[in-house]
């Protein structure tokens, strides 16, 4: 019953230290009102919880247009078509990495996403509808490739160490967009987030105008990869693909630049390893 009392009062006059900004230390309080009744003085530069994560949605969403400045100024042929991939389809950068090219139907316009981020992501091995206008812009590369599109560290053809370097070059060019006035910082590097993330901003894009566009949110979800809202549609509900394709359909083509371009389709055949 003591017990419950000190609680109860701790818990009461928590908000108000909260408020302070002062710190108050549980375990220490209930020693002393157990023993003398009396309430510890307040730690320095503490609070009674712990400050939350920053999870604010992110203070602007990048157009489709502000995705074009920023493809039309990567540089890297690479880098170039991990980042068009990520557009249209809304992938994280580890699962455009991991594409092989039997998981990619150009006829269906189909897509296998053999790699997640969760236990339950990897569960679902699903595959999604992707756009049309993302197989007519990497069909000229595609069509000749048999193996990983992107080969990673330890294979000999492989032209970056790691598919995170894609950040690198998209931050690059996300900062020459910005140095020209075609976008705005706050679009790629969000003023309320610790950690700025400008690949993350075309899977920003797609979902937010997806769902713009009228989507019903559980196809996003699925697209994306993100839990399902109901446990009908975690375990039974799978959107069929006319409906994603519906979806997907939806997203404009990128609007090109001819240098672009000629950095998309270049070295279509992968050369062969001399060792």
């Amino acid at each position: 019953h003591e017990t419950s009392l000190i609680l109860s009062r701790w818990y009461a006059e928590s908000t108000a230290f909260n408020s302070a900004n002062r710190g108050l230390d549980l375990w220490r309080y209930v020693h002393l009102c157990g023993e003398a009744g009396v309430k510890p003085p307040p730690a320095e530069g503490s609070e009674v919880m712990p400050r939350p994560p920053v999870a604010a949605p992110p203070s602007a969403i990048a157009t489709w247009l502000d995705t074009d400045e920023c493809l039309n100024r990567i540089r890297v042929a690479r880098s170039l078509r991990m980042a068009t991939i990520a557009r249209y389809t809304g992938l994280r950068v580890g699962q455009v990495a991991a594409i092989h090219r039997d998981h990619i139907d150009l006829r269906r316009c189909r897509l296998y996403v053999a790699t997640a981020k969760s236990r339950r992501e990897r569960a679902m091995a699903r595959h999604v509808a992707i756009s049309p206008a993302l197989c007519e812009d990497l069909a000229p590369w595609l069509e000749p490739l048999a193996g990983p599109l992107f080969p990673q560290k330890g294979d000999p053809t492989a032209s970056m160490k790691s598919p995170r370097n894609l950040t690198r070059y998209v931050t690059e060019a996300w900062e020459r967009a910005t140095a020209e006035d075609a976008v705005t910082r706050e679009v790629w590097s969000p003023l309320n987030r610790v950690k700025t993330m400008p690949d993350h901003a075309f899977r920003a894009a797609f979902q937010t105008h997806l769902l713009r566009a009228g989507t019903p949110e559980y196809v996003v979800q699925h697209l994306v990869g993100h839990r399902p809202s109901s446990t009908m549609m975690q375990h039974y509900a799978t959107p069929a693909h006319e409906v994603q394709a519906a979806a997907v359909a939806n997203i404009p083509k990128v609007v090109w630049t001819e240098a672009a371009l000629q950095t998309l389709h270049r070295g279509g055949k992968r050369k062969k390893s001399t060792q």
